[in-house]
């Protein structure tokens, strides 16, 4: 029992780490990485209210994973849509860090094999990599915030 207590504990203390999340990074990108889009997932639109000004009376966030050799990289992007729907044009549009989320999650191996894109909110983003499922939240900031689930 002795010898099995500390193995138990390494468990919990790892379980508990990536129940809590990590603050991973993104960057300021130029949008031009569209040849090699291999997947797309828009959220819903989020109307404003009171919008200020008829360019942008409404938003979504969009996730495109990008292929290049091996390697996927994500794309966050803030799309923004005028009146009645017009006008659309890509706000921001934001690299996450895979290396980091990778280290952060202790992932083995190549970036790769990013899929099952999923909004599990308007501005709440899942997928899957390398068999585990992630969550990414605080789509608009310049760390968002990731989860295993």
């Amino acid at each position: 029992m002795k010898a099995i207590l500390p193995f138990v504990l390494v468990i919990a203390v790892s379980v508990s780490a990536h129940a809590q999340g990590h603050r991973i990074e993104t960057e300021t990108r130029e949008v031009d990485y569209y040849a090699s889009v291999t997947d797309l997932a828009a959220g819903p639109i989020l109307w404003d209210e009171a919008p200020t000004s008829p360019d942008e009376e409404g938003h979504r966030f969009r996730a495109a994973v990008v292929t290049s050799e091996i390697y996927d990289a994500v794309y966050i992007e803030r799309v923004t849509y005028g009146m009645e729907g017009c006008c659309v044009r890509i706000a921001s549009a934001r690299r996450l860090d895979m290396t980091g989320l990778a280290d952060a999650f202790e992932l083995r191996g190549e970036v790769s094999g990013v899929s099952d894109l999923h909004w599990a909110e308007p501005d709440v983003l899942e997928f899957s990599l390398a068999g585990r499922r992630f969550r990414v939240e605080d789509l608009g900031s310049t760390e968002v915030l990731v989860r295993e689930v």
